[in-house]
């Protein structure tokens, strides 16, 4: 079959999560300004210069996070135990791979 669905002990659907996570914290990343963590905002909204760099700071953090956690899940669930299959690890990894460099630029 050219596509096939996972199986549950390929693919722990659990991991998910882990995207999921570092898909929130790049849109929350994405919703502070350069100009808010600056403090060259005019002050018309509520978060502050404070405020910005404490959610970009949280955004990081779970960033960093999820990226580390896909690691963990490579290199401690497919590759340690020389999975078969180990492309469910390799997409989860490569995806917070992604996010983390999207965030970080």
């Amino acid at each position: 079959m050219i596509c096939q669905y996972p199986t549950q002990t390929d693919f722990n659907k659990i991991y998910l999560i882990i995207g999921i996570i570092a898909t929130l914290a790049l849109i929350l990343s994405n919703c502070v300004s350069n100009s808010q963590v600056r403090g060259y905002d005019d002050g018309n909204n509520s978060l502050g210069q404070i405020g910005a760099r404490f959610i970009l700071f949280i955004s990081f953090l779970l960033v960093f996070g999820s990226f580390i956690a896909s690691t963990w899940i490579l290199f401690g669930y497919y590759i340690t135990y020389k999975k078969e299959r180990f492309y469910p690890g390799l997409a989860i990894f490569l995806q917070n791979l992604a996010i983390l460099i999207r965030s970080v630029v």
